[in-house]
């Protein structure tokens, strides 16, 4: 693997928790939940007592995002030192790949590569009628993003390529459930993320299928208070809400917000956690459901 040190190309100067988050994509909350968990990243404080950091957290920083992305446990790769984390996420590189996340999405990660926005919008297109919806979602849509994020690990892409693919796929996304959803005459879902979670492509792909299966979204997308999940699926009469969750979250946070959804939410509605983060263990009053098949099984039974 490439192990980029981002820290070559810039100067030896702090930078805030805001510059971090935005250079990794990771959420200042979060930041600052991993710090006083973990302790890591540890920053030092400015005259004015703001945290900064040394800009090699960053590339640090990215390496645990993409130990996360393949299911490992912040708890695990947040205390592990950047040389062990890199032979970690070598192992996982060497792993043999299947058809899915190497063949198959192929032309997609081509197109990323070259930003070629009509072109990968086409081979969505192309893909989504020749398989269905949910082999599109199972097969490719999930499989491009573990692609890009090991093409980015190998140095085959550079950062804002993979944010560019994520953003033309989380649109194409939209655009294909939203008609749905409109015709649909089934029951109201809520989806959302947790409060902090800032992650919300497995989400797009959840009520894609909720949405194949006559099911109304009430789509209330990234960070959203539990006490907006539960007025909005009030105020729709909703059967369900669902949240996505991404391994971003601290899984301490993620069990207290799941007990407070499943606490305050009507009698009738049914809360459905899924998603790399979603724990083994989830409160009372929560059902998990692992991977969109599951989900299809669950969203296309009757009454």
């Amino acid at each position: 693997m490439n192990d980029r040190n981002d820290s070559d190309s810039v100067q030896n100067v702090a930078v805030s928790i805001g510059a971090v988050s935005r250079a990794t994509g990771i959420a200042a909350n979060t930041l600052r939940t991993w710090e006083r968990r973990y302790g890591f990243p540890q920053p030092e404080r400015s005259e004015s007592g703001q945290r900064v950091y040394d800009p090699a957290v960053i590339g640090h920083l990215r390496l645990v995002a993409r130990a996360l992305e393949r299911g490992h446990r912040p708890k695990h790769v947040l205390t592990l030192p950047r040389p062990q984390l890199v032979e970690l996420l070598e192992q996982v590189a060497q792993a043999p790949r299947t058809p899915t996340q190497g063949q198959d999405v192929t032309d997609w990660i081509s197109c990323t590569r070259r930003l070629d926005g009509a072109a990968l919008d086409n081979t969505f297109r192309q893909d989504l009628a020749r398989l269905g919806l949910l082999r599109f979602l199972s097969e490719r849509s999930a499989a491009f993003l573990i692609a890009i994020g090991q093409a980015w690990s190998d140095g085959e892409l550079e950062v804002f390529q993979e944010h560019w693919a994520s953003e033309r796929l989380r649109r194409f996304l939209m655009e294909t459930w939203e008609p749905l959803s409109h015709d649909a005459t089934g029951p109201h879902v809520v989806a959302s993320t947790l409060p902090g979670d800032q992650h919300d492509l497995g989400l797009h792909m959840a009520v894609a299928v909720m949405a194949m299966c006559g099911w109304q979204i009430v789509f209330l997308g990234r960070d959203t208070p539990v006490e907006d999940i539960v007025a909005a699926a009030s105020h729709q009469h909703a059967r369900c809400a669902l949240v996505s969750i991404s391994p971003w979250l601290d899984p301490d946070a993620v069990q207290d917000h799941l007990a407070d959804l499943a606490e305050r939410v009507g009698d009738g509605v049914t809360v459905l956690a899924g998603g790399t983060g979603a724990p083994p263990d989830p409160p009372a009053g929560i059902t998990t459901l692992s991977g969109l098949e599951a989900l299809y099984a669950w969203a296309s039974q009757p009454g």
